[in-house]
């Protein structure tokens, strides 16, 4: 299969969003997104066509290998084709309905991989250029704290969380709550036109970790 050649099977991917219902957060699907997906014959003629298809989770069809290593494999592809599909693809706010709730969409920054090259390509651009960007979004998050009347242990976990999504994804939702009123909202706001997309990847990160739903003893 050639670079650019485009992958002939794919999975509906859901994309969802973290609201408020009466004072709990909870999360809800806003739409599915196609998303192209390679098997192994696909990246090798030499490696095997998977030895059988299973539904996922949300009824993808998606390959399955009876070699474990194989299928290890496969399970990554599969995670990074989503990932990368989630990387250009954000969820915003479309207006209110006849009820006056907040209703959802789907925008793309770009258009979502679906050939081996598109899918370097946007590996390059989340490699090297990514952690420029990441570096440079948390010196302006850092700069931006001094602006705030708040102590400097206010501000070290501040940058802290923001720094790092995934203490803050695990955070007492109470400390994602206020973080996210206090200082990543209101940082948000502050940011222009310009920095707000160079920033994009970023903020989409820290803000999914930030909304996160806590789990109850029913997800169990």
């Amino acid at each position: 299969m050639g670079k650019d050649d485009k992958f002939a099977n794919s999975l509906n991917l859901i994309m969802r969003t973290t609201v408020d219902i009466n004072g709990k957060n909870k999360r809800i699907d806003v739409d599915s997104v196609e998303v192209p997906y390679p098997t192994l014959h696909d990246a090798d003629t030499r490696l095997p066509e998977p030895d059988k298809w299973a539904e996922d989770e949300d009824k993808n069809k998606t390959p399955v290998y009876e070699n474990e290593s194989l299928q290890w494999v496969q399970d990554a592809m599969l995670d990074a084709v989503r990932r990368e599909a989630r990387n250009v693809t954000k969820v915003v706010e479309a207006g209110k309905d006849d009820d006056g709730n907040i209703t959802y969409k789907l925008e793309y920054t770009r258009d979502i991989p679906a050939t081996f090259g598109q899918l370097c390509e946007e590996h390059k651009r989340q490699g090297g250029e990514y952690l420029k960007i990441r570096h440079e979004a948390i010196a302006h998050f850092t700069n931006w704290l001094q602006t705030l009347d708040k102590s400097q242990g206010a501000m070290d976990m501040a940058k802290k969380l923001f720094s790092d999504p995934v203490s803050l994804d695990v955070s007492p939702v109470n400390t994602r709550q206020q973080f996210l009123s206090h200082y990543l909202s209101p940082y948000i706001d502050s940011l222009s036109n310009e920095q707000s997309a160079r920033f994009e990847n970023i903020i989409l990160k820290v803000t999914t970790a930030a909304q996160s739903e806590e789990l109850s003893a029913e997800d169990f």
